[in-house]
């Protein structure tokens, strides 16, 4: 049977909390594209909030800057983007097809 298969009468307290968990998804993923890390970070701790029925999980974090630094720090990173762009020492412009020889792709599946 699919694992979404919620048809079943020992689901119906599941299936309402489910339901009533996804009025709150557009502001999980709000707090979670606040806080993703930035280009200059290379991790971000954050504090998580999980409902007790595990039916959504929220980043329990506002992310605070002073404006004058950030905007220094994305001009900054905006260079070495740009100065990396044009000398493309990390990597390479990739070809399409990817798979233009006789190997088949990768089945993760079996």
């Amino acid at each position: 049977k699919d694992h979404g298969d919620m048809s079943n009468r020992k689901f119906r307290h599941d299936k309402r909390v489910y339901l009533g968990a996804l009025k709150y998804v557009p502001h999980a993923v709000l707090k979670l594209l606040e806080n993703v890390p930035m280009p200059w970070e290379q991790i971000r701790n954050v504090k998580i909030l999980y409902h007790v029925t595990g039916a959504i999980t929220f980043v329990n974090e506002i992310p605070w800057v002073v404006e004058p630094i950030f905007i220094a720090q994305w001009s900054t990173m905006w260079i070495m983007m740009r100065r990396e762009k044009r000398d493309r020492h990390h990597f390479k412009r990739m070809r399409f097809p990817p798979f233009d020889d006789e190997e088949p792709p990768l089945d993760y599946g079996e």
